[in-house]
């Protein structure tokens, strides 16, 4: 079996399955391509799989691709909000405060937050341009973002 054969015989199925997901075609084709880059990576553990076993693997991974995608969003959200630019009615200074508990970062940590909230870049673009890998990104968005709470609830 072989990645090309995996993609043959599953390919138009989990698309559709990662449509009812997103309910979007062009998210639904994003989360299949993720998913078999995935696949990849992993071809010799779905070489030993039963068909059934390989199929499996294929749909929980587009669904844990598709929650990690909604959280990531979830919490790029909470900070877009935490650094929103003030509107009339608010006092200039929240956008201030905010801006200024990215400054209290270590550089490494605040650059990992703007690349990944504000240019939008996933961990492994990231991962990339900084030069670590992409294991190191991950948590460090993670615990920054609870540093970044606990600072917003002092605050």
């Amino acid at each position: 079996m072989t990645l090309e054969d995996l993609y043959e015989e599953f390919e138009a199925r989990l698309r559709g399955y990662a449509w009812s997901l997103t309910h979007d075609p062009y998210a639904a084709e994003d989360l299949t391509q993720e998913t078999f880059v995935r696949a990849a990576s992993n071809v010799l553990l779905l070489e030993q799989l039963s068909r059934n076993q390989r199929r499996k693997w294929l749909y929980s991974t587009a669904k844990n691709l598709f929650i990690d995608q909604y959280r990531r969003e979830r919490h790029g959200e909470e900070l877009m909000v935490t650094l929103r630019q003030p509107e009339s009615g608010d006092d200039p200074t929240l956008a201030i405060d905010a801006l200024s508990m990215l400054d209290g970062l270590a550089p490494r940590d605040r650059d990992i937050i703007v690349e990944r909230f504000v240019n939008g870049l996933n961990s492994s673009e990231i991962a990339e341009d900084m030069g670590i890998p992409a294991a190191t990104v991950r948590p460090r968005i993670r615990l920054t973002l609870g540093c970044l709470r606990k600072r917003s609830e002092l605050w």
